[in-house]
């Protein structure tokens, strides 16, 4: 997506946190890639810790993150993993606006 949703990034901060105890105090809309329905931000987390969130909208399909995590796991190091949430999951979802 290349341009920036119509979201607050409150409500993302919020979430990362909510979900993945992620303490983001800035982020950056990144206007790349191709897929029309996904965002990309970088997160910084206290100054220190930079992170990557990618938001998808529509229907979701889980295999986007799982098969990432699989080939992870096996030991392919070129892979980007998707981070777990606090309960285990490794999507979250934004509240209802």
């Amino acid at each position: 997506m290349l341009e920036k949703p119509d979201l607050k990034d409150e409500v993302i901060i919020d979430c990362l946190h909510r979900e993945y105890g992620i303490k983001g105090n800035a982020l950056s809309f990144l206007p790349l890639g191709a897929d029309q329905k996904s965002a990309v931000y970088r997160v910084v987390e206290n100054l220190k810790r930079v992170y990557f969130a990618k938001l998808r909208s529509g229907e979701f399909d889980e295999s986007a993150v799982t098969v990432p995590k699989y080939l992870y796991d096996l030991g392919i190091q070129q892979i980007i993993p998707p981070l777990a949430t606090q309960s285990g999951r490794l999507w979250a979802c934004l509240p209802p606006l």
